[in-house]
């Protein structure tokens, strides 16, 4: 009966909804209740009401005004005091266990702060683009070559642009990269190639705990076909090396070492500063700015040849200089000039003549600095019999043996065109060397040093140890001199297997 008379007095009461109040990140119902007949209350009040279904709160005055200085003196009092209030047993029992872990020896902000040194990323809240641009920053602080600093970030851009910049780390599954490495469209090799990049970088997501595991390890690709690698038979590499001395005989040294040392290509040429993302955004806003500006000064008739009111003209002159087209304009060069200043690569170092030792009664060797080598070691490659003839008739003072790279391709190219059917592929060269060497010599160890591979490599039994060469092609592969020239007899040199 008295359950029934109180929910009587409750629906006898009169509830109005008149509006909400916000105080902080809280937002309260404020309601004018009129008692009804048989209810406790006789006078009309106010209520305002968090509705929070776990940590309800209810706060009442006689008039709205009252209601509204009373809520907001209980969040004054909820910010002054921290969120204790709010703290659900489970939380509490958190806070006590973590102080008698600690034993008193840290503190509650301690501890936060050691929590999150160590996880300093969010997966839910960082997008790809800022985990891409914070990977590639680490990249460089740790001075990888730039040849891999420039794969790692093509990659990687390609991969943020078809996934969706703003996408969430976290929200980044293996069939999105499944379907994006379909689409793709490259090989095998290239399939590996993208996983091995792809798997760092969620590795690297995964040691700042912004994912909880790695969404690219889970990728099938392609087992690799064993294939003998590329390789020139000493007929063509006699053939192009006759055509560079008579075409580009400045690159003849340069071409021999290629040949007869195995050096990689950037080793002997260096390379370019790599151009930054932000660069290459740098100089599109200034093409475009340079466009407007173009455009605005065809538009006041400024382009040579037309009009012939040279006052008119000035004032145009004048009026152009002063308008939105040419502060764009010169904002633009100075954004590309402090991005060239803050993300310009510096050219990569290459070989030159005085790394290279032919004066020496005991032993001639090539010296293969560490800021160049892939592997950032240094190492020391043997100069053969006939390479030895190579750099002495072209041999210069001093400086590099290649001077401009870009100059070293486009020789190359066209020494390529006076070939019949020439395939020039990535390492001809260094395979060529590796297979011929192997097959004349048979000595691993010494090739394995003069390559720069590890002590516990086995790329020589992986790839060149069954070269599809002959042994009479290697016998002529290491007889090939600059014409008019003659090998020399036999001679006992020792050999400098490693630095």
């Amino acid at each position: 009966m008295k359950t029934a008379k109180k929910s009587q007095a409750r629906r006898a009461r009169r509830k109005i909804h008149t509006e909400e109040y916000r105080k902080g990140n809280v937002t309260w119902k404020l309601r004018h209740i009129i008692p009804g007949e048989g209810d406790k209350h006789k006078n009309p009040f106010w209520i305002a009401d968090n509705c929070d279904s776990r940590n309800r709160k209810r706060i009442t005055g006689a008039t709205k005004g009252e209601a509204i200085d009373n809520l907001n003196a209980y969040q004054d009092e909820i910010e002054k005091h921290g969120t204790a209030h709010s703290l659900d047993d489970d939380a509490r029992e958190a806070v006590l266990r973590a102080k008698r872990i600690t034993g008193g020896r840290a503190t509650l902000d301690e501890i936060v702060r050691f929590w999150a040194e160590r996880h300093p990323m969010d997966g839910n809240k960082i997008t790809l683009a800022d985990a891409v641009d914070q990977f590639m920053a680490e990249r460089e602080a740790l001075k990888n070559r730039p040849a891999t600093i420039r794969e790692i970030r093509q990659k990687l851009t390609a991969f943020k642009n078809a996934i969706g910049p703003e996408t969430a780390i976290a929200g980044i599954w293996a069939d999105d990269i499944t379907r994006f490495m379909a689409g793709t469209g490259g090989g095998d090799v290239s399939r590996r190639a993208w996983k091995k990049v792809l798997v760092s970088f969620f590795r690297w997501c995964m040691d700042r705990r912004a994912i909880n595991s790695n969404p690219a390890q889970s990728i099938i690709v392609p087992k690799a076909t064993k294939k003998p690698p590329a390789t020139w038979a000493a007929r063509d590499v006699e053939s192009f090396m006759r055509i560079v001395e008579m075409e580009a005989p400045e690159y003849a040294a340069a071409f021999a070492v290629l040949w007869f040392a195995g050096l990689r290509p950037t080793e002997l040429t260096g390379q370019y500063g790599l151009e930054h993302e932000k660069i290459k955004e740098a100089k599109d806003k200034l093409g475009q700015a340079r466009t407007n500006y173009n455009a605005e000064k065809m538009r006041l008739g400024l382009v040579r040849g037309r009009g012939a009111d040279t006052a008119k003209q000035a004032n145009n002159r004048e009026r152009l200089e002063k308008s939105r087209e040419a502060e764009a304009l010169k904002n633009a060069r100075d954004h590309l000039a402090a991005m060239q200043e803050r993300h310009g690569g510096e050219v990569m170092p290459h070989l030159k003549w005085a790394d290279i030792n032919l004066d020496d009664d005991d032993e001639r060797f090539i010296s293969i600095r560490a800021e160049y080598s892939k592997v950032q070691e240094p190492r020391h490659v043997e100069i053969m019999p006939n390479l030895e003839i190579w750099l002495r008739k072209y041999r210069k003072i001093a400086g590099p043996l290649v001077a401009n790279p870009t100059a070293f391709r486009r020789a190359r190219k066209r020494i390529l065109a006076k070939m019949t059917d020439a395939k020039w592929t990535a390492d001809v060269c260094r395979h060529s060397f590796a297979s011929y060497h192997y097959k004349a010599h048979g000595d691993r160890d010494r090739l394995a040093a003069m390559m720069g591979h590890s002590a516990m490599s086995r790329e020589i039994e992986k790839h060149y140890k069954d070269a599809t060469v002959s042994k009479a092609d290697a016998v002529k592969y290491w007889q090939i001199v600059p014409k008019g020239e003659a090998m020399p007899e036999a001679e006992n040199r020792t050999a400098r297997k490693g630095a």
